[in-house]
């Protein structure tokens, strides 16, 4: 606050004379956001439902409790921050859309994303969970804020709300896992090509045939 405001100030304040009521005291503040934590997003755009989860599985995967939280963007769909807005169950009642727009809005956010866990690992919605999306949306469009979407994470899965539909993830298969399978079925079209020449003349292979191929011990001889 400079000097001429504070000096306004006590002029009004010396100025006011009322024996009857007496003078009710105003604070003067100011709003702020303070940055409790912060990590890289590689992909730096949200620009689809599979893209919100990945980065709002990073706050929310191993949590115990349902919570709420606002990712607030740009017109660039570039994330701003993350909010926590509420822990425990999501409710029309309690979850106020101004406690979830106050972020948005010292953010100088184009538009939101919201995150909410379930978990049970069951990502589909609740009544409550529809009925709080709409509320939000309403309030933000009267404020020029767009609510992109209501992303519901549950375990290796998600639900978009304004998809209207659930995803589930697929676990990547370890490298070593890959190359077993390959050298497998390279072992196969082996094995097959020499059936064909040898099909009147069965051969044995023992298990130490295998292992340089497969990289793991084999117990039994396979005979083709």
């Amino acid at each position: 606050m400079t000097y001429t405001e504070k000096n306004h100030i006590r002029k009004h304040h010396e100025s006011i004379e009322n024996p009857v009521f007496p003078s009710k005291r105003v604070q003067v503040v100011k709003i702020k956001l303070v940055r409790e934590s912060s990590f890289l997003y590689g992909k730096r755009r949200v620009n689809t439902p599979l893209e919100a989860y990945e980065l709002g599985k990073i706050l929310m995967e191993e949590t115990d409790r349902e919570q709420l939280l606002v990712c607030c963007l740009n017109t660039k769909n570039q994330p701003l921050n993350l909010h926590v807005v509420s822990i425990g169950s999501l409710n029309a009642s309690i979850v106020h859309p101004r406690e979830v727009l106050k972020a948005a809005v010292l953010s100088n956010a184009a538009s939101i994303i919201l995150f909410h866990n379930h978990p049970s690992g069951d990502p589909a919605p609740s009544s409550e969970d529809q009925t709080a999306t709409e509320r939000i949306r309403d309030c933000g469009r009267l404020m020029g804020i767009d609510l992109l979407d209501h992303i519901i994470i549950g375990e290796d899965t998600y639900y978009s709300i304004r998809k209207k539909k659930s995803k589930g993830l697929q676990k990547r298969m370890p490298v070593f896992t890959i190359v077993t399978n390959i050298k497998y079925k390279l072992l196969v079209s082996i094995l097959s090509i020499i059936y064909i020449v040898n099909i009147q003349n069965p051969v044995v292979f023992p298990r130490e045939f295998f292992s340089p191929f497969l990289g793991i011990n084999i117990s039994d001889n396979f005979s083709v």
